[in-house]
């Protein structure tokens, strides 16, 4: 193994365990002649939410002849997501895929296929992934309308008294993912398509008489974004409760990080 790579593949364990900004600075003086070198740039910008900066590490490796390696189709499909283009996100999953039937793969192009609302097609990625490797890879819990309402209300009863006494006040929808046009409407850096929940509206706090009649805060469940999250039914049940704490937290006025310091999602 040559020096670069060996300075790589440290840059790459510091990405998965120290952080994008610990491995950029690794791979501050690497080799720029190496593809590889701009896939870690890119996928650690990535993380950063800095996607126009990861587009352009992407297109630099393309240059160096990179544009149907595996890694840069990869960093290429996230960014793609990232940005709500499924088309594109789809051309380099399935790019992927025509190579090697690559089990993260799979499951990335399922959720393309969910939010294109191709929802046999995706469980049948889901269920070839599972195939692969059913450890690393298992099938999501899928529940009907009634088990995923019992979930839900079950969910609502464990959240703290100081939450509850609100739920009344806030419809709770669910959808099967975020449509497209939520997405693309909003900053791509926080509002993730494989988001599980979403509060929407003005908080208590930013009420006002003057508010629009009609707009109704409300919170948003994506079942399909949930179940993929989880591996059997009490997974489903501890998800819809820390994603309701979430959002109910941002009813109640409190930002991210507010949200955070109450204790739970």
């Amino acid at each position: 193994m040559s020096e670069t790579d060996e300075r790589l593949e440290e840059a790459w364990r510091l990405l998965e365990e120290d952080g994008p900004e610990e491995a950029l600075d690794a791979a501050g003086d690497l080799d720029e002649g190496y593809v590889a070198t701009w896939v870690l740039r890119a996928t650690a910008l990535l993380d950063l939410a800095r996607l126009d900066e990861a587009a352009s590490a992407c297109e630099q490796a393309e240059v160096l002849g990179g544009r149907k390696d595996p890694g840069v189709l990869w960093a290429r499909g996230e960014i793609a997501l990232a940005r709500w283009d499924v088309d594109e996100a789809d051309r380099c999953y399935a790019s992927i895929l025509d190579e090697e039937r690559e089990p993260a793969a799979l499951e990335r192009l399922a959720l393309v296929r969910d939010l294109q609302e191709r929802f046999d097609e995706a469980d049948e990625l889901l269920a070839e992934a599972a195939a692969v490797d059913p450890e690393l890879h298992p099938l999501p819990p899928r529940l009907d309308d009634e088990e995923l309402d019992a979930l839900i209300e079950q969910a609502a009863g464990s959240l703290p008294d100081e939450l509850r006494k609100h739920l009344d006040e806030i419809p709770i929808v669910v959808e099967a993912v975020p449509p497209l046009e939520l997405g693309r409407a909003g900053d791509p850096t926080e509002l993730p398509p494989d988001i599980l929940g979403l509060f929407v509206g003005a908080s208590l706090l930013e009420r006002s008489d003057e508010d629009p009649v009609g707009a109704v805060p409300r919170i948003y469940l994506f079942q399909r974004n949930i179940e993929r999250a989880c591996t059997d039914r009490d997974d489903v049940v501890e998800q819809v409760t820390i994603t309701l704490f979430h959002e109910m937290g941002h009813y109640l006025g409190f930002d991210e990080e507010g949200v955070e310091g109450l204790g739970l999602g």
